[in-house]
């Protein structure tokens, strides 16, 4: 299409929209907070442009596009192009769902059906006798030119997609464990302690260049609910917390690592669940049990220093250990709190 057939649009401010109408996907032409799944909707724009050399949606006014953009149904492919395969109108269509949600989720996944709809293309040549009655040479010239092309697009994009710096990866490689949600009181020792242990683990596997200190992430409110504002005062991707809940002897305890920049609320990457009888075990048990789990769960390879860090006791008796805990979390709160830590600390040197 000319530069004519496409409307521009340039307002920049959160609610409103910008760039080329006819390439937007619905939630973009709504002003909404967008993800790459956007970038899919629109790249399914240029597929169908490609393949039926017209745009999908098109309307003789601004609000006339929008309005085919968020509810109308592309035209069957195959009534511009008889030679688009039924399963290469299906990865179109599938880019071009309304709803997020059902739309191809990364362009990994859209490169392996592309990928699969290839081989099968050029298997079913190979086995087929097509005389020239049946297929001109111009059509098939014509038709392989469309599928290199389509490749090559979506080629360089997915490159651009996974190389190119964006708000999401500014700080690449990189978490901090933020106070947890406690439940009931009580736990403020065995939150703090876990909390640091996992820092400290966190900060020897080589997946990440950035691991705040606990004495850096502890410091967050626990209690805001801007996870992209704490990542930000952080300068990390993503966040690892949890919540510790207790009914009688029973502790569970929820963990979660989350990518806050990813859509509207963020996009859990990771959560478990862990359940203790506190009357049997100890917090260092719990501790370690829980970190060497997280840890594990990430499938990263530590090395030498942070495998160290991962099996490293402080002390050979769980009793002392669990003194020292709770002295340390008194001493942390100052003012009167250090004549309770002392007591602790006092109990763990016993």
């Amino acid at each position: 299409a000319s530069d004519a057939d496409a409307t521009t649009v340039e307002e920049t401010e959160p609610g409103k929209v910008m760039g080329t109408l006819s390439y937007m996907s619905p939630e973009q032409a709504r002003g909404e907070v967008l993800d790459h799944r956007s970038d899919l909707f629109s790249l399914g724009i240029v597929l169908y442009q490609l393949t039926t050399g017209r745009l999908p949606f098109k309307g003789s006014s601004f609000a006339e596009t929008v309005e085919k953009i968020s509810r109308a149904q592309p035209e069957a492919i195959a009534r511009f192009n008889y030679e688009v395969s039924s399963e290469l109108e299906r990865i179109i269509r599938k880019c071009l769902e309304k709803k997020p949600e059902e739309r191809y989720q990364s362009a990994r996944e859209l490169l392996i059906d592309f990928k699969r709809l290839r081989k099968e293309s050029e298997s079913n040549t190979r086995e087929s006798v097509l005389s020239q009655k049946q297929r001109s040479p111009i059509r098939l010239a014509t038709v392989s030119a469309v599928a290199v092309i389509v490749l090559t697009v979506l080629g360089i994009w997915w490159f651009q997609r996974d190389t190119a710096p964006s708000d999401n990866l500014k700080y690449d490689k990189s978490v901090a464990v933020v106070p947890f949600d406690l439940k009931v009181e009580g736990m403020e020792s065995l939150a703090d302690s876990l909390g640091e242990e996992l820092a400290y683990a966190l900060g020897g596997l080589r997946k990440f260049d950035k691991v705040p200190p606990w004495s850096s992430s502890s410091s967050v409110d626990k209690r805001s609910t801007d996870k992209k504002a704490t990542a930000d005062r952080l300068e990390v991707s993503t966040l690892l917390s949890g919540s510790i809940d207790r009914e009688g002897d029973q502790l569970r305890i929820l963990m979660w690592l989350v990518n806050p920049f990813d859509g509207k609320s963020g996009n859990t990457i990771w959560s478990g669940s862990y359940d203790y009888d506190q009357s049997v075990e100890t917090p260092f048990k719990i501790q370690d049990e829980i970190t060497r789990s997280v840890v594990n769960t990430l499938e990263v390879q530590l090395d030498n220093d942070g495998q160290d860090k991962l099996v490293k006791g402080y002390t050979e008796s769980p009793e002392a250990y669990d003194y020292y805990t709770k002295g340390r979390f008194h001493w942390k709160q100052r003012g009167p709190g250090l004549e309770i830590a002392k007591h602790w600390f006092e109990l763990a040197l016993l």
